[in-house]
């Protein structure tokens, strides 16, 4: 979709992302009315196992994406707290534009 940018905010409660516009379709065409959608995930820690020299091995899961909002805006401040040590914050953004062609899909 195009080059993103995540920064933290300095109060580290909130995280700053952005994204360049989407202006063509895949065919070359003008684009117009676009609508940004993103979603957060989490990779998180469910257990432990051991790996083969007997030290411990984490077990993550990984949590359904929600849809965190929507926005006509390619910028965005996300509430995001820090995860825990060795947990991750999945982020995606999605660009739906005005005939609902969605950029994750290919090109009809």
């Amino acid at each position: 979709m195009g080059k993103e940018h995540l920064e933290r905010n300095p109060s580290w409660e909130n995280m700053i992302l952005s994204w360049d516009a989407v202006t063509l379709d895949c065919r070359g065409g003008v684009e117009a009315a676009i609508v940004y959608s993103v979603r957060r995930s989490q990779i998180r820690i469910v257990g432990y196992g051991v790996n083969l020299d007997g030290s411990p091995a984490p077990l993550y899961a990984v949590d359904p994406w929600i849809n965190s909002l929507s926005t006509v805006d390619t910028q965005v401040t996300l509430p995001i707290a820090d995860p825990p040590v060795g947990e991750c914050v999945l982020l995606d953004i999605e660009a739906t534009d005005a005939a609902g062609n969605v950029s994750s899909d290919s090109c009809p």
